[in-house]
């Protein structure tokens, strides 16, 4: 099995949330379809995410739904090919977590976000499009 996510008590602990590395691949025929898609995507991972129960905390899209006049935190790729293009992005989602929950609520929170990225290919369910966890280096 692959690691898809480390972590350890004193960092859970010690931080008010934890960053999920989000990748959503766009691939289409020209550019601006390849655009339009990939912001269409981003717009229902932020509303998917929004409504998601995480039990000790709040998950949510960032910043690209909350402030896309800065774009901080957003990387793009246009790549093109003979008879394709593709659109790669990198963004976020970050889980907030209550005040006082503790280690294990935590944990559990996270579990609840683990599972929300599991079924959110599925969710989405547009041919040429992939959205996954980026890879990490654990």
């Amino acid at each position: 099995m692959d690691a898809l996510f480390h972590t350890c008590g004193a960092d859970l602990t010690g931080n008010k949330s934890v960053s999920f590395p989000l990748q959503v691949t766009v691939e289409r025929t020209d550019f601006q379809t390849t655009l339009t898609t990939a912001w269409m995507v981003l717009r229902n991972i932020g509303e998917l995410a929004g409504e998601w129960p995480c039990g000790h905390g709040k998950l949510t899209f960032m910043p690209v739904m909350d402030e896309p006049e800065q774009g901080a935190g957003l990387d793009c790729r246009f790549l093109g090919g003979e008879r394709s293009v593709r659109l790669e992005i990198e963004a976020g989602l970050e889980l907030v977590f209550d005040f006082q929950a503790h280690v294990w609520q935590r944990l559990e929170a996270v579990a609840s976000v683990m599972d929300f990225l599991r079924g959110l290919g599925n969710s989405i369910g547009i041919d040429g499009v992939r959205v996954g966890l980026k890879a990490s280096g654990i």
